[in-house]
Parts: C-alpha cells; structure tokens; sequence
C-alpha cells in the first residue's frame, strides 16, 4: 500500500499513541474513518477540478482569443440609405469583441451546434455598440432556439428584434420567422395575420415565395380545425 508523507505521519503518531497507551483502540479506528473520508472528499474536489478544467478547455476552442490586430468592422447598409452603422470602422475592445462572438456564433449555428451558438450570439448582442448587431444577435438566438425546437424562446427573441429595431434590416427577417413561428406552434390565426402583415409590408422580400407557401399551409390547416373563423 502506497501513503504519501503526511499518511504515514498520521500513522506513525497514531501508532505511538496506541503503544504508549496515550489513546484507545476505538478513537484510533474514528481517527482512521476520518483520515479515509478525508482523503474520499480531496478525491471528488479532484475530479471537480478536473471536469472544470475540461469545461475551460472546450470554451478555449469555441472562443478564441480576439487577435491583437483591430479588426475593421464592415456595416451593412441600411434600407433607405441611411447612415452607415456607428460601428463601421471603430475598433474599441468591445466591438472587437462583439464581432468575434458573432463569427463564432455563425460558425457553430452552421456546424448544428445550437446551444453552443446561442452563446456566443448572447455575447455578440450584449457587447454590441449598435442597434445593427444589437438585432442581428438578438435573431440568430431566436433561430438557435427555433432550430432546437424551442419555439416559445425563439418567439421572444424574434419580437425583440421587431419591437426594439423596427429600423432595422433583420426587423423584416424577424417578422417572417414571427410567422414561421406561430405556425410551428399550431397557433394558425396568428400564423395567417403575421404572414399576411409580412406580406403587405415588404413585398419585395427575397422571401416573399416562402412566405406566401407558408400562408397558404396555415390557411389550409385553420379550414380543417372546426369552429375557426371563416377565411377571406
């Protein structure tokens, strides 16, 4: 049996306890179930530790240390020619940051990493300095969460991006999965009155095709739920 330094230093003075008659037999025992739970509690702190250690590693690959070269921001223009985002060409730490969580966060989304990309899609919406990134964090979460089936959470975050930036070019993306969304939800009357609104707002959309399938579908599956209000 192997013991390390202070076992054998507890053994040795327990020992000469005994021998010397200075404790008995029955507080040697308690000493020595003391001693073994001691060394059981140490045991699971260094599994902990270690299972902790692996968490950190699996963020490290996720989440690579931002590059100590600024990266230059590339805003995307705004419907109506509006001013360009105030992040274009800015390279605080915050906005360094923000862009490196989105990349991120696209990277993983596109590797069927939800939960993961909904992290880093958090971050990305948090550290933003504009309402561009702002809205574009905020969808992407919502598609995490629709694409994980969770279409309660992924509603908030679509209505988030139309209510909080109408202004911007998601809020038109965000209203159709607003839509997408009801519809996966069985909730059909709000499905066909977001999809219709959709519809009447942008038509234009490069999703207007996809839209117009989906209202359809939830036309078709209101005529065959009874008692429905009757459809134009």
């Amino acid at each position: 049996m192997n013991l390390s330094i202070s076992s054998r230093f507890v053994l040795c003075l327990t020992m000469g306890c005994v021998f010397s008659g200075c404790v008995s037999t029955a507080l040697v025992d308690q000493m020595v179930s003391d001693v073994n739970r001691l060394k059981s509690d140490v045991a699971a702190l260094e599994k902990q530790v270690a299972d902790q250690a692996g968490d950190i590693e699996m963020l490290k690959n996720a989440f690579p240390e931002i590059p100590e070269t600024p990266v230059a921001v590339a805003a995307e223009p705004a419907p109506g020619g509006d001013q360009p985002s105030p992040e274009a060409g800015r390279t605080s730490p915050e906005i360094r940051n923000a862009e490196m969580f989105y990349s991120n966060g696209q990277n993983l989304y596109q590797a069927g990493s939800f939960r993961e990309a909904s992290v880093a899609f958090e971050q990305a919406a948090a550290l933003a300095r504009s309402a561009e990134m702002q809205s574009q964090g905020y969808y992407w979460l919502g598609e995490c969460y629709y694409a994980q089936d969770s279409f309660q959470r992924a509603l908030e975050f679509f209505e988030r991006v139309v209510t909080d930036f109408p202004d911007q070019l998601k809020a038109q993306d965000a209203l159709l999965k607003i839509g997408f969304t009801y519809y996966a939800l069985k909730e059909y009357n709000e499905a066909v009155q977001v999809l219709e609104d959709f519809l009447n707002r942008y038509p234009h959309h490069r999703a207007v095709a996809m839209a117009q399938a989906k209202l359809n579908e939830a036309k078709m599956c209101l005529t065959e739920q009874p008692g429905q209000p009757h459809l134009r």
